[in-house]
């Protein structure tokens, strides 16, 4: 994961869900690191001044419309068709049951939806398209994948003879927390963006499950009945 490019690319496209994304990323990973890198620490606070000083004041206009819109049309407009998007998406479901348990079906919300447009959020994508049950099952994948993730990379934490293992656990925790938080932005629930990172996390708990079962079943070195006596 290369935060530069991300901040580079957050930049120059003015985006406040990828600003956001970033900067919860970042702190994440700052305290995954904090402990066994302490110099990452300050390399992250230097990176945040560098941003500051280097962002032009319209990005940070742009960034600021989040609280306030009123000055700036196009924000405004944006938010305005999102919140749109976010009433038509609960009037959808509304107390349907049908739709409540199997949705309107996998990218069928467009007929639906306000000037035929997709949700800019993968969780209510999940549960319009394919209900509610569905919508469980997938923030459990997902955050369960992450809790299981930070399980490992603590148990590997001061383990030094697995640094790799601590570091794939770290790198795919953060990278799923990217997910679940730029996916609150985006329609990308049908998308591999999630389902590659989440089958590399299933291998590693499915590898580090099997190494431990490995571990406790190994047999211990018994030691010998028959006493030998020293000559003297």
């Amino acid at each position: 994961m290369n935060l530069r490019w991300f901040g580079l690319a957050v930049l120059v496209s003015y985006s406040r869900a990828g600003f956001l994304t970033v900067g919860i990323v970042g702190l994440s990973l700052l305290w995954r690191l904090r402990r066994r890198y302490p110099a990452f620490l300050a390399l992250g606070v230097t990176a945040g001044l560098v941003v500051v000083l280097v962002a032009p004041p319209s990005f940070w206009a742009r960034i600021f419309t989040v609280f306030d819109s009123s000055g700036d049309a196009q924000a405004a407009q944006s938010s305005e068709l999102r919140w749109s998007l976010l009433q038509r998406a609960l009037e959808v479901a509304g107390f349907n049951p049908q739709r409540w348990l199997l949705g309107v079906g996998i990218s069928n919300f467009h007929i639906v939806s306000v000037r035929e447009l997709a949700q800019h959020n993968a969780y209510l994508q999940i549960f319009n398209e394919v209900g509610l049950p569905a919508f469980i099952l997938y923030t459990m994948f997902l955050f369960g994948l992450i809790r299981s993730m930070g399980r490992i990379a603590r148990a590997y934490e001061r383990d030094r003879a697995h640094r790799h293992v601590w570091l794939l656990a770290v790198s795919l925790q953060v990278s799923l927390i990217a997910y679940a938080v730029g996916s609150f932005f985006a329609p990308v629930a049908y998308l591999w963006y999630l389902y590659y990172v989440a089958g590399f996390a299933v291998c590693l708990r499915m590898l580090v499950l099997a190494v431990n079962r490995g571990r406790q079943r190994a047999p211990q070195k018994e030691q010998s009945g028959v006493w030998y006596l020293r000559r003297a």
